[in-house]
């Protein structure tokens, strides 16, 4: 899939996501679902652009059409009727069409530039703040406890948590207070909440340019404080207590995104969350209301797969040639948009075509044309061109680049064979001369020798050597076999001695 458009689909999910959580869940108090409501949404959003399923609607009335770019000359085809028509291009010079192009391509590549550079730079930042756990959690004093290892060092002011590793500055003091600090950085470990923000911080550096975005990560910290609150004041903390030591530590700064800290922004929020009934039942069927929208969703993903599908850009060219050739192997590509190569199934009607992947070689028999077909894995045709068939032009005989004229005898005797030439033909093939002969008139009668091969003879080089100036010396009856397996007349190559 174009990775332009799945970051976009993607986008579009989880910004649909997070206006619903806005309408439906922002105020709600079950916050595990609240939780599981988030993290499905960035997991959905993640996958669902990667899904090949497609839902046929077709908006146009199956006025369907498959563009094709060959050679430099675009034609466009109708799918029902498979009317092929040139497109008129006469709309804009080759001037203005150029200008446009190339301004095009250097927007994109100006905003690709901009993207990647923002992506790397908060990619590199989540992977510094790891390095910086993981370099004070090497240079600290650790201490196990159960499941929980607390780490003590001066790097940081307030307490938090990373996975299992509590981070805890040496001059903490330890008291009733702090305890229910550390309880609470214990319910942020124990409901592994670290892998959320990893989750949330690695999907912001892909889709930064999403206000939505940051605002999930926002709700996701804040759900995951409210748990951690909800959890300590389980054990039998007094409300009142608690909420007095958030209000302590509010001028504590939060030092790394990636760690779940007792001080959070929000504390108000926080306190309100606090106070209000959790007994209310109906709240529990509120995350049902995930499965439809996921359902939705899913569907208008499908539904966008099948109109890339329906407006198909097919691309069948020779890769070397804008003709068939009979008897050869002609190298040709096709590929169409919207579909996997492994998608599609071809056939021609005169000759054979094999190959795989978009990579395909075409063979036909005869002179005349050939159509190739292109159906996908549903028996659907998609395209369907038709190329002219012509036998492989006749090579040219040389003699050391020349076809005849004035030559010098030591020069020509010097000469070890006779070579072919295929002169304004892009295919590279093999050909190969089975025989000719050289001959010479002196004194009014034919003297002649004949080589079974490309090579000049030694009795051929006597009759060359018998020549005098002004004579002349034919190269005749050049034959040669091409890879269609057949002989070819190459006709005469006469030389005049100087």
């Amino acid at each position: 899939m174009d990775a332009f458009r799945y970051i976009l689909i993607s986008t579009a999910c989880l910004s649909i996501f997070y206006i619903v959580y806005m309408l439906v869940f922002r105020n709600e108090v079950n916050f595990r679902q609240v939780r599981i409501y988030l993290l499905s949404s960035i997991v959905l959003s993640v996958l669902m652009p990667l899904s090949s399923y497609r839902i046929n609607v077709d908006f146009s009335k199956n006025n369907t059409f498959v563009q094709s770019v060959f050679n430099g000359k675009s034609v466009q085809e109708q799918s029902e009727s498979t009317l092929i028509t040139p497109i008129n291009n006469s709309l804009l010079g080759s001037r203005e069409k150029e200008l446009l192009h190339q301004t095009s391509i250097k927007w994109r590549k100006l905003f690709l530039t901009l993207y990647f550079i923002a992506s790397i730079v908060l990619l590199l930042r989540i992977g510094i703040q790891i390095i910086v756990l993981s370099i004070q959690y090497l240079n600290s004093k650790k201490v196990k406890q159960g499941r929980y290892t607390f780490i003590y060092n001066n790097r940081f002011k307030n307490v938090f948590s990373f996975f299992n590793w509590i981070y805890i500055n040496t001059d903490f003091v330890l008291n009733k207070d702090s305890e229910n600090i550390i309880l609470h950085e214990k319910i942020h470990a124990s409901h592994y909440h670290s892998i959320d923000l990893i989750m949330i911080e690695l999907l912001a550096a892909v889709m930064w340019f999403n206000p939505l975005v940051w605002l999930m990560r926002k709700e996701i910290q804040l759900v995951h404080e409210y748990i951690a609150d909800e959890g300590a004041l389980s054990t039998g903390i007094d409300k009142l207590r608690y909420q007095a030591l958030l209000l302590n530590q509010i001028n504590e700064e939060r030092l790394i995104s990636l760690s779940s800290s007792f001080n959070h922004s929000l504390i108000k929020k926080r306190m309100i969350m606090m106070t209000k009934s959790k007994f209310n039942h109906k709240t529990k069927l509120k995350i049902l209301a995930l499965l439809p929208l996921a359902i939705v969703l899913f569907t208008g993903v499908a539904c966008i797969n099948s109109q890339n599908k329906h407006h198909v850009v097919a691309a069948v060219a020779p890769v070397k040639m804008n003709v068939l050739y009979v008897g050869v192997d002609n190298p040709i590509r096709i590929a169409a948009s919207g579909y996997e190569t492994s998608e599609l199934n071809v056939s021609i009607d005169n000759g054979t075509i094999t190959g795989k992947n978009g990579k395909y070689i075409v063979r036909p028999n005869m002179q005349g044309n050939a159509n190739v077909i292109v159906v996908n894995n549903k028996g659907k045709v998609i395209y369907k061109t038709d190329f002219r068939v012509k036998t492989v032009p006749d090579p040219l005989a040389k003699i050391c680049g020349r076809r005849g004229g004035a030559i010098e005898k030591e020069f020509l005797l010097e000469i070890d064979e006779v070579v072919i030439e295929l002169d304004n033909f892009d295919f590279d093939m093999k050909w190969e001369i089975t025989e000719f002969t050289i001959s010479i008139s002196p004194n009014g009668y034919i003297k002649e020798y004949k080589s079974n091969s490309s090579r000049i003879t030694e009795d051929q080089k006597k009759l060359i050597k018998e020549l005098n100036s002004g004579g002349m010396v034919i190269f005749g009856d050049i034959k040669c076999k091409g890879p269609d397996g057949m002989i070819r007349d190459l006709g005469a190559i006469p030389f005049i001695i100087k």
